[in-house]
């Protein structure tokens, strides 16, 4: 019983964990895209996956390999915590 409560104890504290991990990436994202839509004045930044609400997404306005490049030089440079707290 004390290992069932251990166990119960541990994947309850993991999982807040991981929450916090996944808010602070998502703020990170949301923020780095508010900015450099500041420079490109896009209407819109869809999500796309293969089981999402977007059923056909034309490859000529596919941007994510620029956001990953900028993501990834964004946090090679940041001192933040907000990146941080995402490794």
């Amino acid at each position: 019983q004390k290992l069932m409560k251990l166990e119960r104890d541990l994947t309850a504290k993991l999982s807040g964990i991981e929450i916090e991990k996944n808010k602070a990436i998502q703020l990170a994202v949301g923020e780095y895209l508010e900015k450099i839509n500041k420079e490109k004045n896009y209407a819109y930044i869809f999500g796309y996956n293969k089981t999402g609400n977007v059923l056909y997404a034309n490859p000529e306005f596919d941007i994510t390999d620029e956001i990953i490049h900028g993501l990834n030089e964004e946090y090679k440079s940041s001192k933040l915590n907000k990146w941080k707290t995402c490794q």
